[in-house]
Parts: C-alpha cells; sequence; structure tokens
C-alpha cells in the first residue's frame, strides 16, 4: 500500500493505531476521490478518522512529518542531479460554510483560508513530494506578521531538509515572491533561487557595466536560443515556444539602503519571450497582446565566459554551449512550476474537492487539508511518472487484484474489433497485458473512454482521478461477490 510510507515515519508520540487508521483512510480516499468523507470512508471508520484529526496534538507540521521525510528519501535516491521545489499560496472558498468556526476573510465578502505549499520534483517534472506546508486565516490561526514571510519560511523548509543532500536543489516561485529581502535570505550552499520578477527594480547588467531599470535590462540582453515548453493555460495544456535571452546581473536595493552595502550579485537575468503557441491538437493559439513574456532571476550560476553585448545573434551565441544550455534550463525549470499549480487543482476542482470538507474548527480543517494534500500528491506522482518512466513495473504502483483486473478489461477490449487503429501501438501488448505503469495507465484511463493519441498517450490527471474511482468500485464488486460466495 502506497500510503504506508507516506505516514510510517511520522506521527511520533500518537499510537500506533491512528497510524494505521490513516493509511487505510488514505487509500480509500485515493480510489474514490469526488465522493464526500462520509462516503468514502463510511459512518464508523469516518468517525474514527475525524477523531485524529481533532486530537489536540495534532497539526500540519504532525500529519506531514512522515510524508516530508519519505519525500526527502525519494529526493536522495532521484537520478537527477538537480531538484526543483516549487512554492505557491492557494485559497479555499469557504463562504458557504456558515457553521464553521474560526473561517476568516479572503477579500470582500469571501470566506476562506490560504494554504502555502513546497513541492518537490525531479527534473522531468516528477512530483516526489511535498516539503512544506502553511495554513492560515487573515487575523486568525497561524496568522502571519507579513505574508511574503511564506516565501522566506519555505526557503528555510528546503535548507532544513535538503541542505545535506548531493544534489543541487531550485526553488522556483513565480512574480508575487519578487521581494528584495527574499533575493538575499541566507540559502544552504546546494538551493539556489528561481524567480519571475516584474518589479520596477534597478540591475546592472554585469557585461556592460550599465545600470538599468528592470525591463531595459531585459532588452539589452544578448538572445542565446529558442525552445518548446509545456505548461497549463486556463486548465489545457500548451506548448509554448519561447526565445531566451540570458546575462549576469546584479540587484540593486531598494533606495532606503545603501548600493555599496546591499547589492545582491552573482545573479543571472533569464528572459523568455513567447513568439508562439499549440494546443494539444497542435492548433495555433498564440495572441501576441496575450504573450507571455517570463523576466526570471537566478543564482544558478549559468556557465562561465558570459556572452558579451555585442553578440546579438544566436549564431554567434552559440559558441557559448554552456551558457546557452543552462539558460534553457533555467527557462524549462520555471514551466515546471505549474506542477504546483495542478498539486491545487486535484485538492480542490481537479478531484478531491476539499472545499466541500464538513469540519466544526478551522484547526480541524486544517489538519484535513494536510492528510488531503498526501493524497493529491499520490495522484500527481502517478500522473507524471507514467509518462518518465514508462517501464517502471505496474505491481509497484496497483495491487494484485487491480492488476487483476484491469489485464481482464484489456483482454476483453482486445478480443473486440478494433475502433481506432491509430492507438495501437499505444494498447498494452495482448500477450502481457499489463506489465509496465505505462500500460496500467492506459488500461485505467480506458475505464472512462479514454482514447491514447499520438498527442496524448496518457490520461491526465481529472480522467486519472475519474478513473481510479471506477477501479474502486470494481474492488468493491469482486470482494463483496467473493464475500458471498465463501458464504454460500
Amino acid at each position: 500500500m502506497w500510503a504506508a510510507s507516506e505516514f510510517a515515519q511520522g506521527l511520533a508520540g500518537f499510537h500506533k493505531r491512528n497510524g494505521k487508521s490513516l493509511i487505510k483512510a488514505a487509500e480509500l480516499i485515493y480510489g474514490q476521490m469526488g465522493r464526500s468523507f462520509s462516503a468514502a470512508l463510511g459512518n464508523t471508520f469516518r468517525q474514527a478518522v475525524a477523531g485524529i484529526f481533532s486530537k489536540a496534538r495534532m497539526n500540519t507540521h504532525k500529519m506531514l512529518e512522515g510524508h516530508v521525510k519519505a519525500t526527502v528519501e525519494r529526493c536522495k535516491s532521484s537520478s537527477t542531479q538537480v531538484l526543483l521545489a516549487a512554492q505557491d499560496t492557494t485559497f479555499y472558498n469557504l463562504t458557504t460554510h456558515q457553521a464553521l468556526q474560526g473561517v476568516g476573510t479572503l477579500q470582500g465578502k469571501l470566506k476562506g483560508t490560504l494554504q502555502h505549499n513546497v513541492l518537490t520534483c525531479d527534473e522531468q517534472g516528477v512530483p516526489l513530494g511535498l516539503l512544506y506546508q502553511h495554513n492560515w486565516t487573515r487575523g486568525g490561526l497561524n496568522a502571519l506578521d507579513n505574508e511574503s514571510d511564506k516565501w522566506l519560511l519555505g526557503l528555510q523548509a528546503v535548507n532544513e531538509h535538503l541542505a545535506g543532500i548531493d544534489k543541487r536543489v531550485v526553488l522556483v516561485q513565480d512574480r508575487e515572491a519578487d521581494v528584495f529581502d527574499f533575493f538575499r535570505a541566507e540559502r544552504a550552499p546546494n538551493v539556489d533561487l528561481l524567480v519571475r520578477v516584474h518589479q520596477p527594480r534597478k540591475v546592472e547588467v554585469v557585461a556592460s557595466g550599465v545600470v538599468l531599470p528592470l525591463q531595459q535590462a531585459a532588452q539589452a540582453l544578448p538572445v542565446v536560443g529558442e525552445m518548446q515548453v509545456h505548461i497549463e493555460r486556463n486548465n489545457r495544456p500548451v506548448e509554448l515556444t519561447l526565445k531566451v535571452s540570458a546575462g549576469a546581473v546584479a540587484v540593486l536595493p531598494p533606495k532606503d539602503l545603501s548600493p555599496r552595502k546591499h547589492t545582491v550579485k552573482d545573479l543571472y537575468l533569464v528572459v523568455a519571450r513567447e513568439v508562439a503557441a499549440r494546443d494539444g491538437q497542435g492548433r495555433s493559439v498564440f495572441d501576441e497582446q496575450q504573450a507571455a513574456e517570463w523576466l526570471l532571476l537566478t543564482s544558478y550560476p549559468l556557465a562561465q565566459g558570459a556572452i558579451e553585448q555585442d553578440q546579438d545573434t544566436i549564431e554567434q551565441a552559440q559558441g557559448a554551449i554552456g551558457q546557452v544550455s543552462d539558460a534553457l534550463r533555467v527557462v524549462g525549470w520555471y514551466a515546471l512550476r505549474w506542477r504546483i499549480e495542478r498539486l491545487h487543482y486535484v485538492l480542490k476542482s481537479g478531484g478531491l474537492q476539499v472545499e466541500r470538507l464538513q469540519f466544526e474548527t478551522i484547526e480541524v480543517l486544517f489538519n484535513a487539508f494536510a492528510f488531503y494534500s498526501i493524497v493529491a500528491w499520490r495522484v500527481l506522482y502517478l500522473t507524471y511518472l507514467a509518462r518518465q518512466d514508462c517501464q517502471s513495473p505496474a505491481q509497484e504502483h496497483f495491487d494484485a487484484l487491480e492488476l487483476q483486473l484491469l489485464k481482464a478489461h484489456t483482454l476483453k477490449a482486445s478480443s473486440k474489433p478494433a475502433a481506432n487503429k491509430s492507438a495501437d501501438n499505444n494498447k498494452p501488448a495482448d500477450n502481457n497485458p499489463v506489465t509496465t505503469l505505462k500500460q496500467a495507465v492506459v488500461t485505467l484511463g480506458s475505464l472512462v473512454n479514454f482514447q491514447p493519441t499520438t498527442k496524448q498517450p496518457l490520461p491526465g490527471v481529472k480522467l486519472l482521478a475519474q478513473a481510479l474511482i471506477k477501479l474502486h468500485h470494481m474492488k468493491e464488486a469482486i470482494l463483496i461477490w467473493q464475500n458471498l460466495s465463501l458464504q454460500d
């Protein structure tokens, strides 16, 4: 059972049966995404798990303790030498929860809570797990003196958990993290920052020694190449073609601080401008008026031998191969920041629908949020692992009965005339139908009528969630039938 590894090293000071109950609950909710807490667990077991959420000693840190330790182990054993840690904030709209005690204001009459997460991924974008989560209400429980402190707290968590591993860790965040104190915050030697910037601050372009406003500095950098990245735009996959510029810079402090003492050096500005965009069907969806422009500030060292200002063509830039490839890698890393947005999507509208959870106090709800976040990670992990490690053995991710059901479904489907010959190459081989993770996920998707194509060979997060529900119902039916057979 996957959930065992996420709770085995945690819950210090709690009775072992609490851990066993959470493992069982996680497995049940994972298999029944979209069903209510009560419907997924049943009335008696629901009360037992809610009692764990309600314990005075329980909090977000305790709930995630085992998962964080398992995440660190996955980071250590990752095959990539660079790890990404994306941090971002989401909010939960709880306006309709009239009986919930302790809920705060989000904006105007909108009531709810906020949650800040740090999600680690390998360089291929496979989510390895959460390192940090903070839940709070404005002016209430766990409220921050300054909400921009959440970026520093996320950095502290990365320093704490990943400083000792033999890998480079790049902490990625969006424009809200464009805070001067964040750039100069203490970092472990193996930790770098990657921030999308937008504030009209001044930076020095190292190659020329000229101090310019950010936007002018971005225009002054030499082009180093083009690349394609895949992101989610309006909850749909989009392939962007980006023109990339890069160069070393130093960031000057605000006017109330001395530039001589407080300028942050050893940074690099990487600029990615959208020049084309295509949707999942290959159709152009480029809109010049809304084209993306990412101004990325990073401490990750681009290769030595910076491209000079007069080398203003791509052909001349190719001589600095290290710098070119490093700049493009940085852009690719930023594109992977969308993984954390997908985590929030799974938690809310994409599967688990945690805004519907009904508990009496905000403290209990925060513990439930942390618990459900582990389940959301697992869905995301399976989705992207199947894309990157398609030969991973299926039995490492599905139990014996699940594999039997998937194999039976594949054999049944293979006995029918093929309706879509173009997808034959994506179907599991009939002689050994479900042996790899990719084969299992394709078969799983077929339970909800997913048809693999060249553009979309594997189901997305939402379809996978629906398929897991159906697989769970099939298991339930088999187990009920087996029990009835034994009684007969």
